[in-house]
């Protein structure tokens, strides 16, 4: 690849040229699990704007996932997304009180600890779950 191809022209300015993020096919693979529910979710999912469509897909993931979660390099391997598409779809998710930082940690392809990112219901559980290991 030449360097003009990996940039675009916009006015007198190179721009880099925008990365392509691959939407998983929401049909055949979870969430959808063949009953009509799940196809209609991810028939709805279809119909959002590019980036509502991948948080909407990371939330179903994360559902699915429970009190297991993922970290930001688990859900990056997952999508296929780079580091800067990842953190905005996963923060936009904490922001609107639908995913939260477990008290998980795992480590990550380098060793160092990475926090588990979990759907805030499995979140609660967690939560309720340490608190009745405790009492």
């Amino acid at each position: 690849m030449t360097q003009t191809e990996m940039f675009t022209q916009s006015g007198n300015v190179m721009m880099p040229a925008p990365k392509e993020h691959p939407l998983p096919d929401m049909r055949g693979q979870p969430p959808a699990n063949r009953t009509d529910t799940s196809i209609a979710q991810a028939d709805r999912i279809r119909e959002l704007p590019k980036t509502k469509r991948d948080e909407a897909a990371l939330l179903v993931w994360l559902t699915e996932r429970s009190e297991q979660g993922a970290t930001d390099d688990e859900i990056k391997t997952h999508f296929g997304w780079d580091g800067d598409y990842e953190r905005p779809r996963r923060w936009r998710l904490v922001q609107d009180c639908k995913v939260r930082p477990s008290v998980k940690r795992r480590k990550t392809k380098d060793g160092n600890p990475a926090t588990v990112w979990v759907e805030m219901k499995a979140c609660l559980t967690q939560f309720a779950g340490e608190c009745l290991k405790n009492s």
